[in-house]
């Protein structure tokens, strides 16, 4: 899987780079980049964060979620000919996270890869069902933030828990407003078990623990031609 991401990246990025990326036909068969930004809202809660406001006893709550955050990506897609028919593979960075004035940090961050085939149902709009899978994934912590989630019941600040996703669920509709860019509306369902933690040393955790990822996201996607 760790060889699939890397090659995926090294090749999105050295299209992306290229002083010819662009649409290219052969055959009847389209490859074009593309290029993604948006927001996830949903997903368990990993953590909260209590935030005071510095120089007064003002305290307010923060969460960081499995699902949320700001979402970046690039990718290919490949269409054929006439067909309503086309696939994607992209690379994304995802990550959600809290900060605080007095240096207290935690943010949870995944990279997942994505498999999507679409169907275009009108000259515009068009529907998609795809898989993904989150590698990389981490709930991190600076010198200013601590957790509790740790076996022993201690808690420990300045370190991470790492995660295993599962194979995940990808449902979306995408509208174009122009031939090359898109609107892009999503649900993904998916879920992550932590496996170590880090503070210093490693900490035993409860590896049956499940949270859920699934988040609704919009993005909005370029197409360079």
């Amino acid at each position: 899987m760790i060889k699939f991401i890397g090659a995926a990246g090294v090749a999105a990025s050295l299209l992306l780079s290229s002083p010819v990326a662009s649409a290219q036909s052969v055959d009847g068969v389209r490859l074009r980049p593309l290029l993604g930004i948006g927001y996830g809202w949903g997903g368990d809660n990993l953590q909260d964060v209590t935030l005071v406001t510095v120089g007064t006893n003002v305290r307010y709550e923060e969460r960081v979620q499995a699902g949320s955050g700001i979402d970046l990506r690039a990718g290919l897609e490949l269409a054929f000919g006439r067909s309503p028919f086309s696939m994607q593979i992209a690379v994304a960075y995802q990550g959600d996270g809290v900060g605080g004035l007095d240096n207290e940090a935690v943010e949870f961050r995944r990279i997942p890869v994505e498999l999507v085939g679409h169907w275009r149902v009108s000259p515009q709009f068009r529907i998609g069902f795809g898989v993904r899978k989150a590698a990389y994934a981490s709930l991190r912590f600076n010198e200013g933030a601590c957790t509790k989630l740790l076996s022993d019941g201690s808690a420990r600040c300045s370190g991470d828990f790492r995660f295993r996703s599962n194979l995940g669920l990808i449902l979306e509709s995408e509208y174009e407003l122009t031939p090359n860019w898109g609107l892009r509306a999503r649900y993904v369902a998916e879920t992550y078990q932590p496996t170590r933690a880090r503070f210093g040393e490693e900490f035993d955790v409860d590896k049956s623990l499940k949270f859920r990822g699934d988040h609704f996201g919009i993005l909005s996607v370029w197409y360079l031609r």
